[in-house]
């Protein structure tokens, strides 16, 4: 049996850093110089009024509730002089690589860590998670705290790891803050009493 490893698989690495890097370089060039899209106009309006208020409160009444996680973490960014276009989107940014890790420790899980580096490879490149981690809205956030709460969840479900279940929890909870949507990562929650009893 020819066991060699095929020379594609010896430069996966460098590709994969490769993809990495033009991924960084795609998300972070110009950032915060294109004007506002109309989403991200009324979260940053709301973040002016956590700015004034301490919440985002509108002065006609009312509150902006999408997002409050990266509206309030937004607002330490402005207050240290980052400008309202940059500051949220530079959250999201980060946000689509904390994600990176996470895809690919779900990509080897599920078949083996070529599968975790095609994925990371993907990830950096597509046209669409570039877009998305450039666009100041909860999304990039949200896709990043969904992906870690799987990897504990087959931590805890799975793996039947107990310390996992601290982090899938506060993850749940964080999800919801994160983005409406979050609620079924609460719901989620109830499935591995289900699941573990099979």
């Amino acid at each position: 049996m020819n066991s060699a490893v095929p020379p594609w698989r010896k430069l996966l690495p460098y590709i994969a850093a490769g993809a990495v890097i033009a991924g960084i370089l795609a998300r972070f060039k110009g950032l915060g110089a294109a004007p506002f899209a109309v989403d991200e106009y009324y979260l940053s309006q709301s973040i002016a009024n956590v700015l004034r208020h301490g919440t985002p409160a509108f002065d006609c009444g009312g509150y902006y509730t999408r997002g409050l996680i990266l509206q309030y973490l937004t607002v330490p960014l402005q207050w240290g002089g980052l400008s309202a276009e940059f500051a949220p989107r530079l959250i999201c940014a980060l946000s689509s690589l904390l994600a990176l890790p996470a895809a690919f420790l779900l990509g080897q899980r599920i078949q083996g860590r070529l599968v975790g580096v095609l994925a990371v490879i993907i990830l950096a490149l597509s046209v669409w998670e570039i877009e998305m981690a450039r666009f100041g809205r909860m999304y990039a956030p949200f896709q990043a705290v969904c992906l870690w709460y799987l990897v504990f969840f087959l931590r805890y479900t799975v793996d039947r790891n107990v310390k996992a279940l601290w982090p899938m929890l506060a993850l749940s909870i964080i999800g919801l803050f994160v983005w409406e949507g979050g609620i079924f990562l609460l719901l989620a929650n109830l499935l591995p009493v289900f699941l573990q009893h099979r």
